[in-house]
C-alpha cells in the first residue's frame, strides 16, 4: 500500500506503472501453472536479453515514430507513447550529449542547472537515469553499469526460486522506472528499491 500511496501522492505515472507490473508479477507466481513458466524465465540471460529488448522497443517507439507499438502502449500506460510526455526529445539531446563527449561525458553537475540536459526551456536532465549516467560519464559508465547490472542477475541466479523470481522481477521493475525518470531515488522509488 505504501509504494502505492507514494507513487499516487507524487503523481508518478511511472511509479504506478512499475508498481502495477510488480503486483500484478507478484499475484502470477500464485496462479496455477505459471510458477513453471517462471522458474523457467528465471534467469541472467532472459533478463538481459528483456532489459535490452525493452529498451530497443522504448526507443524504437519514441525515436523511431513506430506508431502500432505506440498506440498499445499509450492504452497500457496512459502517456504520449510516441513522444512519453516529450521525454523524447529530452532523450534526443541527451544521446546528442553523449555523442559529443562519449568516453567521460561532461562531468557530474555541468551543463544546464546541474542536469546536463536542457530542452524547451522546461526540461533538467536526460528523464532516464542510464542516459543521465551517460550524459555525466559517458559511455563508460554505461558500460560499467551494464556489468554490473549482469553481476547482479548472476548473483540473483545463485538464489532458490521462488525468491530468484521476486529478485528479477523487482529489479526489471526498478529498470523500467530507471527508464523513464531522471532520478531513481525519488519517494516514489525509495521502497522499490
Amino acid at each position: 500500500v505504501i509504494p502505492v500511496f507514494t507513487a499516487f501522492y507524487s503523481q508518478s505515472g511511472t511509479g504506478m506503472m512499475v508498481y502495477l507490473i510488480f503486483i500484478i508479477g507478484f499475484i502470477l507466481a500464485f496462479v496455477p501453472g505459471f510458477r513453471g513458466l517462471l522458474e523457467r524465465l528465471s534467469n541472467a540471460k532472459i533478463m538481459m536479453i528483456a532489459f535490452g529488448s525493452y529498451y530497443l522497443i522504448l526507443w524504437g517507439v519514441s525515436i523511431a515514430k513506430i506508431t502500432f507499438l505506440a498506440s498499445w502502449i499509450n492504452k497500457v500506460t496512459g502517456k504520449n507513447a510516441l513522444t512519453f510526455t516529450n521525454r523524447d526529445v529530452i532523450w534526443l539531446e541527451a544521446m546528442n550529449i553523449i555523442r559529443s563527449n562519449p568516453i567521460f561525458g561532461i562531468g557530474y553537475g555541468e551543463g544546464a542547472g546541474g542536469n546536463g540536459v536542457y530542452v524547451n526551456g522546461l526540461y533538467r536532465g536526460a528523464h532516464n537515469t542510464i542516459l543521465q549516467w551517460g550524459v555525466n560519464g559517458g559511455v563508460i559508465t554505461i558500460i560499467f553499469f551494464v556489468i554490473l547490472l549482469y553481476l547482479v542477475f548472476k548473483t540473483i541466479e545463485e538464489v532458490k526460486f521462488p525468491l530468484k523470481y521476486y529478485l528479477y522481477l523487482g529489479s526489471m521493475v526498478f529498470l523500467i522506472a530507471m527508464s523513464m525518470e531522471n532520478y531513481s531515488n525519488g519517494l516514489h522509488f525509495l521502497p522499490l528499491m
